[in-house]
């Protein structure tokens, strides 16, 4: 039986050490590509939304005279959130989309149910009654499934938009009761939004 010399054991053990090196390089070089990979493509889905909802705006301005400051409200917060994208802030990012896509939301119930609802309890609590009957059909399951493998940073994000939602339906119902029936349908609009704002995260 040969004995195997010394510096030829330590030559091995480098050359075993160099391989595992060069796997290791070469499979955090391929994580990494996938992680800028997959950055890049949800930069680029918040950038056509961002896009998307500053073409609505630009088409259909808000029309209620009672919300004259919501649409710079959510130009302003379209135009932080394309900056944070910008800087490479991508969670940041989509907070401030969806923030001005909640308003936008909001705006566009008033203006598409005011006239409907006038003065009108009966009229809004009809309407309420069908946000709520949306919001009570959305599975919440198949929803908490799909957010297993999400980062934490989304799922964050996914959940406290889904906590929102139904005290905004509650508030539509008490602004709906102490000032006009049509107040309320701004924060229905925009719990019935948290609902797919989630979706958006997860697309």
């Amino acid at each position: 039986m040969s004995v195997i010399p010394s510096w030829a054991r330590r030559e091995a053990l480098w050359f075993n050490r160099m391989a595992l090196r060069g796997t290791i390089l070469a499979l955090t070089f391929l994580l990494i590509s996938a992680l800028a990979a997959s950055a890049q493509d949800a930069s680029s889905q918040i950038k056509s939304e961002i896009e998307r909802l500053q073409q609505s705006l630009k088409d259909k301005p808000v029309a209620s005279p009672d919300l004259a400051n919501v649409g710079s409200a959510i130009g302003d917060g379209l135009n932080s959130s394309s900056a944070a994208l910008a800087a490479g802030h991508l969670y940041l990012s989509l907070e401030r989309l969806g923030q001005a896509e909640d308003f936008l939301q909001g705006a566009r119930t008033v203006d598409e149910k005011a006239d409907a609802i006038k003065e009108s309890l009966p009229a809004f609590e009809a309407e309420w009654g069908k946000a709520n009957e949306q919001l009570a059909a959305f599975d919440k399951t198949a929803w908490q499934r799909s957010l297993e493998s999400a980062p934490v940073a989304i799922r964050a994000l996914a959940e406290a938009a889904q906590g929102r939602t139904l005290p905004l339906l509650e508030g539509g119902r008490g602004f709906a009761s102490a000032t006009k029936p049509h107040d309320g349908l701004f924060y229905v609009g925009q719990a019935l939004v948290r609902r797919s704002s989630p979706t958006f995260c997860m697309t």
